[in-house]
């Protein structure tokens, strides 16, 4: 093939990297938990992936952005931004060297209650319905399913406040 670049003598190939860089190569497929990895710790890799990677993780890194940041993550959603502007401004601020903790999410699969919260979470599910009421009242919530949830998350938070509302409920009888 004449005038192909690899005829050139000593030329290199377009797709291979300079010795010591990390860049990765523009046509390789970036996995999403590596495209995190990049997206948090590595300046040079990022500025390595192509537009269609960043394109292409978006929606799924939007989702994760979501945890801590409703509100920023709803606006790149719902006014359909440019997808590789938001990756490059996610990076450009979240790029610290290390993953964020609330970037990992817990799989529906696994129990989310510790077996020492466990007991807890009980406890919290067998008190009277009028408090549970009274608790989905205080926090806006509709449903017993969503109490159920705050249970699974954080039974001890749940415990205290259902306590709270059990003393400021019931007026103790004194004996006479």
């Amino acid at each position: 093939m004449t005038g192909d670049l690899f005829d050139v003598p000593g030329a290199k190939p377009k797709a291979v990297a300079p010795e010591g860089d990390t860049t990765p190569i523009v046509n390789e497929k970036v996995e999403f938990f590596e495209f995190l990895d990049i997206l948090f710790t590595d300046k040079k890799r990022f500025a390595g992936l192509s537009d269609k990677d960043k394109k292409t993780h978006f929606f799924m890194t939007n989702r994760r952005f979501a945890v801590a940041f409703p509100l920023q993550a709803q606006a790149a959603n719902g006014l359909l931004l440019d997808t590789v502007g938001v990756s490059h401004q996610y990076h450009h601020v979240f790029c610290t060297g290390k993953k964020p903790s609330w970037v990992y999410t817990k799989s529906g699969k696994g129990s989310f209650v510790k077996a020492a919260d466990a007991k807890c979470a009980n406890e919290c599910l067998s008190f009277d319905k009028g408090i549970i009421g009274l608790w989905l009242t205080a926090n806006d919530e509709a449903d017993l399913k969503t109490f159920r949830d705050y249970v699974m998350y954080d039974p001890k938070r749940i415990l205290n406040e259902l306590k709270t509302i059990l003393k400021r409920t019931v007026n103790p009888i004194s004996k006479k």
